[in-house]
């Protein structure tokens, strides 16, 4: 893997770390709301949760095959790594304003 490749990951994770802090309250407050009705429409017996389902379809995404892990570790780490950044330091590589090296007149 070339250094093209890995600073384009680390970019794209940096990139998309900082978005979902931009919207992470948004999207937790929508979420969150759709439960809250759900649940509700469960209460007032218009609806029915097949709750066995529910946790099958959950387990499911838990159990993952380490084979495809393995393949894509080259290009995860470097997208996570810029991901945590972006996450945690969302400022850390946005150039702070315009910077004078040189002074004329002053």
């Amino acid at each position: 893997m070339d250094a093209v490749t890995i600073g384009g990951m680390f970019l794209l994770g940096w990139l998309s770390g900082y978005v979902t802090k931009l919207i992470r309250k948004v999207a937790l407050l929508i979420l969150g709301a759709q439960a809250v009705f759900l649940l509700w429409l469960e209460r007032q017996g218009i609806i029915t949760i097949n709750y066995a389902q529910v946790w099958e379809h959950f387990s499911n995404l838990l159990n993952f095959n380490t084979d495809v892990v393995l393949q894509y570790l080259p290009v995860g780490i470097p997208y996570a790594c810029g991901f945590i950044l972006g996450m945690y330091f969302p400022r850390s590589i946005v150039p702070k304003g315009r910077r004078k090296y040189i002074t004329i007149g002053g």
